[in-house]
């Protein structure tokens, strides 16, 4: 959508679109009848389909820190993956992001909490819950991002081996209440800050970790582990 003026862009949003090629992308984009700014191959080719100063479909309904509705702030970049779930982006395809988000980072002066994956900000507009998508996956190597100075991706020093449990499903602790807090804080939609891990808190901690904790088993994405607590910690230092 056409913007009229410059426009303010506060956020750079990263996905991911399972297809087999660029021209496949622009039809899968075609047929869902949305779009993003930027497109990244598997071999690091980078193809630009909306104008940065203009309004692309690529958030949906969307939260972060008091933003509501982040097509409007946002550019959206598509990272092209076979099998997103499966397969690693390719390591092109993640020297090709660097360099574009940097560049986008320096022009508009986006703040590291500011760099986010689809996952962190859409919401069900129904029950405003977290996880409405997925992307880009647990397989985005958010960590080797950060290490160029884009977005955020602190380490936990937590050996997998030695990982403790501190939350699942159906736990009532007032240790939960203060994880919902420090989430709120960070920029994450949390609609009921109380000391119970219910649906919603499952929700934030699947996406929660998706992002920033996503060396751990996937099978361990719905609880709040020891590294899940000193990440976030670290992570409310950093803003």
């Amino acid at each position: 959508r056409k913007h009229e003026g410059e426009r303010k862009i506060d956020f750079l949003i990263l996905h991911h679109l399972q297809a087999n090629s660029i021209a496949e992308t622009l039809e899968a984009l075609e047929y869902h009848q949305v779009s993003a700014h930027f497109l990244i191959d598997k071999n690091g080719k980078i193809v630009q389909l909306v104008d940065e100063n203009d309004v692309a479909f690529h958030a949906g309904v969307s939260f972060w820190n008091g933003f509501e509705g982040l097509n409007i702030n946002s550019i959206g970049i598509e990272f092209v993956n076979s099998d997103p779930f499966s397969n690693n982006f390719s390591h092109e395809q993640m020297l090709a992001g660097v360099d574009l988000a940097s560049y986008l980072i320096n022009k508009y002066n986006i703040q590291s909490r500011y760099v986010l994956g689809h996952s962190d900000i859409a919401y069900n507009s129904t029950s405003g819950f977290l996880d409405r998508k997925q992307d880009p996956s647990h397989l985005f190597d958010w960590e080797f991002l950060a290490k160029n100075n884009i977005g955020l991706y602190p380490k936990s020093e937590v050996n997998y081996v030695e990982e403790t449990l501190l939350f699942e499903l159906g736990d009532e602790n007032s240790q939960i209440g203060k994880i919902k807090k420090n989430l709120q804080e960070f920029g994450y939609k949390v609609m009921n800050i109380n000391d119970i891990f219910e649906e919603e808190m499952q929700m934030l901690t699947r996406v929660f970790n998706r992002h920033f904790n996503n060396k751990i088993d996937v099978r361990s994405q719905d609880l709040w582990l020891q590294s899940s607590d000193l990440i976030l910690k670290k992570l409310i230092k950093l803003i």
